[in-house]
Formats: C-alpha cells, structure tokens, sequence
C-alpha cells in the first residue's frame, strides 16, 4: 500500500504544489471556497485512482479519444515536464548562483536516465524520498500556521468551486502512464487521497491566513519561512524532490506514449522528450504555471471523466454533437 500510495503522492507534489504556487492559484486565491476546494480534490483524486484499476495501461484510457485530444494530453506531459525544469533552475539559482541552464540541462539528464530504467525503479525513487516530503512539508505548514502575524486572508468567490476539479485533472494525467500499470484497491486509494489532503492543507490554510502578504510571490511558502533555518533548508529539499519527481513522471507519460504512436527506440524517444521539455523551460515557471496549467486541465477533464464512468465512451461522437449545440 505504502508504495503505491507514494507512487501518486510524489507525482502530484510538484514545483507548484510544494512552493504553493499552484495551491494559491486554484485554491487560496478563493478563500473559504478555496479550502474547500482542497478536500473535494482530494476526494476526487481517491475516486479517480480507485477507478484506473478498470484499465490495464494509459492506452486504453486514450482509446476512442479524437486524435487532437491525445495531441494535447502529450503536450501537456511536456509542458508539465518543463515547467519542473524552470522551477528547478529557479531554486537553484536563488539558493546557490547556479546558471538556470546548465541546472535545467542536468536535471533533463537526470530525469531521462531515471525514465529509461523504468516504472519500477520510478516507484522505488518515489517510495523512498515521499515520506520524508510528506513530513516536512506538515511541520512546515504548522509552523507557518503558529507565525506570530496579521491576519490577511482573502475573499471567499464562487468562482473556485470549479478549480478542483482542473487541478484534479492536470494532475491525475501527469500520474496516469505510471498508476495504470499497478491495480489500486479501495483501501489504497484512499489512503492516497488522505495523504493528499492532509500535505495540501498544511500548505493551504497558512497561505490562506497570510494571503495578504504572498499572493504576489511566486515562491510564496519560502517567502513566508526564515531563512537560515534548518527546517527551512529541509523545505527547499523536499521542493527539490517533489520537483524531480513530478518531472520523471511526466517524462515517463510523454515517453510512453511517443514510444507507442511511432514504434522508436525508448532512449530516443525518451531523448525527444528530454529536449523539447527544455527548451520549452525557457518561458519561465510563474509563467507556465498561469497560462499552460489551467488550459491543459480543461483537456485532462477528458480523462478524468474517462476514468470515472470507465464504460467506453464515444468521444468523437461527443464532441460533434457539443459542436452542434
């Protein structure tokens, strides 16, 4: 259960998700709702992965899909991938001076060694640094919590109530190439899903309470934490490695996929994937972040729902008549 369960911990605690970029965006920037928000993408996220036990492999879930859908679910797997990489070479450069390419370029390596070897050794990777994120990522947040400052929380809008299902979306088809391959009982998807929530609301709710100070940062949980302190270094690496691990699964999900549309080689294909991801990092991570995710998570909306009711579904058939209305 543990395994598994870190398998799809690890590939949703990205560069936005432990930085809080992604839970101000879809989350916090909601207020109340926001936080809400947080427990029904969390419910949501136990129900999807309980349902891929329906399907033996991410192509079966592409089946019958429109051939510009699974386009796009490719090239969000790429804009994921790169979006890693230019957080990676952010942090890196605020933290050591570091040229953000030369980072970018070794952690591209880095992910596409660890691809090649394979799920297993993915799973492995996940298993043994998702613990450890988990934890510090709560200690940090109960600290932030207890932070002697003002109250600055934002408005509550209804305007969220539709972002946890995006981010739910986004994420699941980051994760999906890998968990499809390992069947997720009830007890494991929800022990998933728990885990899930309780990392999210560590992070949610002091944004929440210090929104007024952060919601201009584009690292705003570091912004919030002293610097020089250990706990605070221990953060960076669980950034670090929610980085590293959100970007092999991406990689693993674009790679599987090249790999079965044109019959290449895996090592060149997963190459392919490497450096289009790169050179794509270039744009920025505070910029991907506001323009890409939100657009890929409309399309992942297709695979989340084709998870959920797992009959087959005709989804050209779908799209036409939504084009005749």
């Amino acid at each position: 259960m543990i395994r598994l369960a870190a398998l799809f911990v690890c590939t949703v605690l990205g560069a936005g998700f432990a930085t809080g970029q992604e839970i101000m965006r879809y989350f916090t920037d909601y207020g109340i709702v926001g936080l809400l928000g947080v427990l029904v993408s969390s419910a949501v996220f136990g129900l999807c992965l309980y349902k891929t036990k329906y399907y033996n492999n991410f192509g079966e879930i592409l089946a019958d899909m429109p051939f510009c859908a699974e386009v796009v679910i490719f090239l969000s797997f790429i804009i994921f991938y790169s979006a890693m990489i230019s957080a990676m070479g952010e942090i890196v450069w605020e933290l050591f001076g570091v040229n953000k390419i030369l980072t970018g370029v070794l952690m591209a390596l880095l992910v596409c060694t660890l691809t090649i070897m394979g799920a297993e050794n993915i799973i492995a990777f996940s298993e043994i640094i998702c613990l450890p994120m988990i934890v510090i990522t709560v200690i940090v947040g109960i600290k932030l919590m207890l932070m002697p400052m003002e109250f600055r929380p934002p408005a509550s809008s209804v305007k969220g109530a539709f972002s946890p299902f995006i981010y739910v979306s986004y994420n699941l088809a980051s994760s999906l190439a890998v968990v499809t391959e390992h069947k997720y009982k009830k007890g494991m998807a929800t022990f998933s899903s728990v885990l899930i929530g309780i990392t999210a609301l560590a992070i949610a709710i002091p944004l929440y309470k210090y929104y007024g100070f952060v919601k201009n940062c584009p690292l705003p949980v570091l912004n919030l934490l002293p610097q020089g302190e250990l706990l605070t270094y221990l953060y960076i690496f669980t950034i670090g490695g929610a980085v590293f691990t959100t970007a092999v699964s991406n990689s693993y999900s674009a790679s599987q996929y090249l790999e079965n549309k044109t019959g290449k080689n895996k090592a060149i294909v997963c190459v392919t994937v490497a450096l289009l991801s790169l050179l794509l990092s270039f744009i920025g991570f505070e910029n991907i972040v506001a323009r890409g995710y939100f657009v890929f998570g409309l399309t992942g909306l297709l695979l989340m729902f084709k998870v959920l009711f797992k009959k087959k579904t005709n989804w050209k058939n779908l799209l036409n008549k939504a084009v005749d209305l």
